[in-house]
C-alpha cells in the first residue's frame, strides 16, 4: 500500500513539473543574442554602431527560472570606446515576459495578447500597452513567428514600445522599452537575433559592423588598399598577389544593406563605379580564398 502510494506521489510530482514546464516559454535561451543599431548624434563624430544583448546563465530568483541578460555597448556618444556592460534579469511564463528587480517581478511582454487587448508595464510609470493588429512574420531561418502591433500610452516617452513585437523576440527597436535619452539614445532597429550561434532573424547584416572612427585616409591593411575618402569609384588595389584569387568582394551602406557585390576577382586592380550613390559612410567586405573576411570602413564625398 505505501508503496502504491509513494508510485502516485511521484506521478503527482512529475505531471505538475511536466505542466509547470509547458507553462513556460523559451524565452531568452542561454546564447540567445540581440543586436541593435546604436545611432550617435549629428555631430562629431557621427556615425552608427551597435547594441549588444545576450543571454549568458541561467538563474534562480525567489524560486522563478530566470535568465541573466547582459548588454554591452561598444561606443559612447561621442565615439570613445567604452566598456558598458549592463546586466537584467529576466523570467518567462505563460507567454508573459518579466523583469526580476529587487526580488520583484514587473511585466514587460505579453506576447498572448489580442487586437484591442492591453498589458501594464508597472515598472514604466504603469505605462500601457495597446495591441491594434495582429499579423506574422517569416524568420530568416524560415520560421513562422505572431507579430503584435503595438503603441504605448504615454505622452511624456511615446516611442518606449510604439512598433512591432515578434513572439519569443520581442520590440523591434530594444529589448526593453525604448531608451530616449540625450544626447544619443541606446536603441535602433533590430539587425539580428541569434540562437545557439545560428541565426534565427536578421534584417540588417553584419550584425556588429560600425561606421564609428572611419579613418578618412587610405586604408591599407593584409595586403589591400583601398583609397579613401572616395568619389565617383572604389579603387581597391591587392598588394600581396599572393591573395588572389578573391573569393568575393562587396559592398554595404551604413545601415548593412548590400550595394553590390562580386565573386572570383583574379586582378590586382579592383574598381567599383559609385557615381551614381548618395554621400556617406560605406564598407568594403573582402572575403579570401581562406575565408578569412576584411572589412575596409570609407567614406563617400
Amino acid at each position: 500500500m505505501k508503496n502504491k502510494i509513494f508510485l502516485l506521489l511521484s506521478l503527482f510530482a512529475a505531471i505538475i513539473v511536466v505542466n509547470k514546464n509547458a507553462r513556460a516559454q523559451n524565452f531568452a535561451p542561454v546564447g540567445a543574442t540581440w543586436y541593435f543599431t546604436h545611432i550617435l548624434p549629428p555631430f562629431p563624430p557621427m556615425g552608427i554602431s551597435y547594441t549588444k544583448f545576450e543571454s549568458t546563465k541561467d538563474t534562480v530568483v525567489n524560486g522563478w527560472d530566470c535568465k541573466k541578460i547582459e548588454l554591452s555597448l561598444t561606443y559612447d556618444c561621442y565615439g570613445n570606446l567604452v566598456n558598458n556592460i549592463q546586466y537584467y534579469i529576466l523570467y518567462s511564463i505563460d507567454n508573459k515576459v518579466y523583469e526580476i528587480e529587487n526580488n520583484q517581478q514587473y511585466l514587460l511582454y505579453d506576447f498572448s495578447k489580442n487586437a484591442g487587448e492591453y498589458w501594464v508595464m508597472p515598472k514604466y510609470d504603469n505605462d500601457t500597452v495597446y495591441v491594434e493588429s495582429i499579423s506574422n512574420i517569416v524568420l530568416t531561418n524560415g520560421q513562422t513567428r505572431r507579430v503584435q502591433q503595438v503603441h504605448n500610452s504615454s505622452s511624456i516617452h511615446p516611442w518606449r514600445f510604439t512598433g512591432r513585437i515578434i513572439e519569443n523576440i520581442g520590440f523591434e527597436t530594444f529589448l526593453f522599452p525604448y531608451p530616449e535619452v540625450v544626447p544619443c539614445p541606446d536603441g535602433g532597429p533590430i539587425r539580428c537575433y541569434y540562437e545557439s550561434g545560428i541565426i534565427v532573424h536578421s534584417e540588417l547584416l553584419p550584425c556588429d559592423y560600425s561606421t564609428v572612427g572611419i579613418n578618412k585616409s587610405n586604408v591599407e591593411q593584409d595586403g589591400i588598399l583601398v583609397k579613401n575618402p572616395i568619389n565617383h569609384q572604389i579603387d581597391i588595389q591587392i598588394t600581396d598577389v599572393s591573395l588572389l584569387p578573391i573569393q568575393t568582394i562587396a559592398v554595404y551602406n551604413n545601415l548593412g544593406k548590400l550595394i553590390c557585390q562580386q565573386n572570383n576577382i583574379t586582378n590586382t586592380s579592383y574598381i567599383i563605379d559609385f557615381s551614381g550613390k548618395s554621400n556617406g559612410f560605406y564598407y568594403v567586405k573582402i572575403i579570401l580564398n581562406n575565408n578569412q573576411t576584411i572589412i575596409k570602413k570609407i567614406i563617400k564625398q
